[in-house]
């Protein structure tokens, strides 16, 4: 995983490139594509009442910096959400995965996952026209 200090230079140097992807788990599984500097936003569904919740896997591409999780959470009218960003500080491509169920009971057929393909290109500098 990358290291604090270089997720807080790659925020601080990509602040003017901020797009922002969101994606839920009804986007799992498709590849979203990136550039260096872009936000991804993930949001799943949660079920705090029943102690479920969505897990974010260790092994997070070293391209991408995590800057909140479900911390975050917000609610609304149809139901909680956790919520994790990450911003593209670097091109490549990976997965990033979570699991859902509860914490330490395993479920009937295990828990369920949401996987999301993340490609990162880097971007390419615009070319000038001459001036006539």
């Amino acid at each position: 995983m990358t290291t604090a200090a270089s997720c807080a230079d790659a925020i601080a140097t990509t602040r003017a490139h901020r797009r922002v992807v969101d994606l839920d788990v009804r986007t799992a599984n498709a590849p979203v594509d990136l550039s260096i500097g872009d936000v991804l936003r993930i949001r799943l569904p949660a079920s705090p009442a029943t102690g479920h919740a969505w897990t974010l896997d260790a092994n997070v591409p070293a391209f991408l910096c995590l800057e909140s999780d479900p911390g975050n959470r917000a609610v609304n009218a149809a139901a909680p959400l956790d919520t994790w960003t990450f911003r593209a500080h670097g091109a490549g491509r990976g997965t990033v995965q979570f699991s859902f169920g509860r914490h330490g009971v395993p479920g009937p057929e295990g828990p369920r996952t949401a996987l999301f393909d993340v490609r990162v290109a880097r971007v390419e500098a615009r070319q000038v026209a001459p001036a006539r």
